[in-house]
């Protein structure tokens, strides 16, 4: 995120912590030598997810000598198009990257964790990465394969046909179907669940 524009800085200042405004090659604050944070609103997490940009920043992180945390700020974690299986998916496999996920209620919220983060630092001393070695970062198809009726063979076939998740949920049944194993009622299952399109009360899925 455009971190110059958000309120975020002005009320890490107000906290009386010193804020230097730097081109950074990765997330959107650096807490002394201890850690590197990437902070979103749930919007930008929804919108991160739908083209994959998620996944490169979560490498980037990965790679980083300080610990990687992802900022997770906003109350409503379902505000955005995602499913809330699919959104959930997405903070897990943050997790099993070795990216820990912090939730923020506002930006207010998100200046007491950086604070925090930097407290914690100075008091502990800096530390440069993990224990042990790092973790490959797994591809959106770890996201794919947590919708119900979709496993990682058809996940596998999904990105192959229409390049990211964005382009799976932007997908006709019609065009569903053209993929091997895939029919009618689980073309429809997997639109609903990308989606968040669900039957009415009554009507037969």
């Amino acid at each position: 995120m455009e971190e110059r524009r958000s309120s975020v800085p002005a009320y890490l200042e107000a906290l009386g912590v010193l804020v230097e405004i730097a081109v950074l090659p990765t997330g959107d604050y650096v807490v002394g030598d201890a850690a590197v944070v990437e902070r979103k609103t749930v919007a930008d997490f929804h919108r991160s997810i739908a083209n994959t940009r998620l996944w490169s920043q979560v490498a980037d992180l990965a790679r980083a000598p300080e610990r990687g945390y992802l900022l997770l700020e906003g109350v409503d974690l379902d505000a955005g198009p995602l499913t809330r299986e699919g959104v959930r998916g997405a903070v897990l496999q943050v997790i099993d990257n070795g990216i820990a996920v912090v939730r923020s209620s506002g930006a207010a919220d998100s200046a007491v964790w950086l604070r925090l983060l930097a407290v914690r630092g100075n008091r502990s001393g800096a530390v440069r990465g993990r224990r042990g070695r790092r973790r490959s970062v797994a591809t959106p198809l770890g996201l794919l394969s947590t919708v119900p009726g979709i496993s990682p063979t058809l996940a596998q076939r999904l990105v192959a046909r229409f390049g990211s998740v964005a382009g799976v949920a932007a997908a006709s049944v019609s065009d569903l179907l053209e993929i091997e194993g895939i029919g009618p009622v689980r073309g429809e299952a997997i639109r609903r669940a990308l989606l968040g399109t669900f039957p009415r009360s009554g009507e037969v899925p």
